[in-house]
């Protein structure tokens, strides 16, 4: 209702953040302002404020200095397919798993997609795709760990996990080339001869430095999001000509988006303080395929409502465990929860990144879903062959 008034997103989701507290938080509306500080001064709360932060930051150095679009220019060289780069750099910014990091990869889209004239919503829907198509099977992925975690004494493995969700991922990676890259070159054409840019790969690897660095230093050193971000904002700084640059990183700082961040967390939580009234209800549904539908069903809305798979995963895998089943069946029940959070989390009004893409688009979320009719339609088949 807030949104259709034109308020400001940030301000509408923190508002109605504080509304659902207001009708729900133990204690009642005395007990609310502490609530509220100890769900933004959780430690998830405050890393996932400073990681999109700091990857605004890191969006606009290099943006102003121009290191996107030397990377636009570099992968056009080295990689000569407007398609493939239209994959495969979202799926590259996708390997940091930090709320709102499609936010990094929509410049490269907008710029190599602008040139053959390629709608604001089907850019929407080419960084938000092929940024998350493989979420479900990355052993990095925050959703993957969260799960392994919670499934390991009943001796679930990633194995389990990957051998059922590979086919979803790569149908999802099929139907998206299919429905939402035609009228984008396969290929562009030879480069004349000796006019072949031999440095290219080099250039491309310096140029991407900033963004690799950030899966790098996260994954292999175990650093935090949030420092590994600063870290590849120092890699920008020393690739580019370095004035202002104090000033371009303030100006690329965006306090909106820290207020929308802080009223996701805020609306998630509430949510989450639920979880022994939606356990009750759940419980009287048996054991049976009636009770695996229904907590699949919950995935889905919990995963909608909140803008996260984590919060119906939470939910949903521990009531999941207790029933009566095989271990091959607990596997397949595990990737039925998977797809329906999935489901619920990214077509959510409240996904963050979806949020970020269409601000920076400008570009009007009734024209995102319009544009995800066939792409949508194509997920959930590609759910039931997997």
């Amino acid at each position: 209702m807030l949104l259709r008034r034109k308020v400001e997103f940030g301000v509408a989701i923190f508002g109605s953040a504080l509304l659902l507290g207001a009708l729900t938080v133990s204690g009642g509306l005395p007990a609310l302002p502490g609530r509220v500080f100890v769900l933004l001064t959780r430690k998830t709360a405050l890393q996932t404020m400073a990681a999109v932060l700091f990857v605004g930051i890191l969006s606009g150095v290099c943006r102003h200095y121009g290191i996107l679009d030397r990377i636009v220019h570099n992968l056009k060289r080295v990689v000569r397919s407007p398609r493939a780069n239209l994959m495969l750099v979202p799926a590259i910014v996708g390997l940091m798993p930090v709320a709102g990091g499609a936010v990094m990869s929509v410049p490269f889209v907008d710029t190599i997609a602008g040139e053959y004239d390629v709608p604001p919503e089907r850019k929407s829907a080419i960084n938000l795709v092929f940024r998350h198509a493989g979420m479900l099977l990355m052993p990095f992925s925050t959703t993957v760990m969260v799960a392994l975690d919670i499934l390991a004494p009943m001796g679930i493995t990633y194995i389990d996990i990957a051998s059922r969700t590979v086919v979803f991922v790569l149908l999802n990676l099929f139907f998206g080339y299919v429905f939402l890259l035609k009228g984008v070159p396969a290929r562009l054409p030879a480069q004349p001869a000796g006019e072949e840019d031999k440095g290219g790969l080099l250039e491309l690897l310096i140029n991407l430095s900033p963004i690799l660095s950030v899966v790098i230093v996260a994954f292999v050193f175990g650093t935090p999001i949030y420092l590994s971000v600063a870290v590849g904002i120092l890699l920008a700084f020393l690739i580019s000509d370095k004035k202002d640059f104090i000033k371009v990183m303030i100006k690329a700082a965006n306090p909106r988006m820290l207020l929308t961040i802080a009223g996701i967390n805020l609306m998630q939580g509430f949510i989450q303080d639920l979880d022994v009234v939606i356990s009750q209800l759940t419980g009287f549904l048996g054991d049976g395929a009636g009770a695996v539908a229904a907590y699949a069903l919950a995935s889905v809305l919990l995963s909608f409502i909140t803008g996260s798979s984590l919060t119906s995963l939470g939910i949903a895998l521990p009531l999941l465990i207790t029933l009566p089943q095989s271990h091959n069946m607990l596997a397949a029940n595990t990737f039925l929860m998977f797809v329906a959070g999935y489901f619920g989390y990214y077509f959510s009004p409240l996904h963050l990144c979806q949020v970020l893409t269409l601000d920076y688009l400008k570009c009007g979320a009734s024209r995102l879903y319009k544009e995800y009719r066939y792409y949508a339609a194509s997920l959930l088949v590609a759910a039931l062959a997997a």
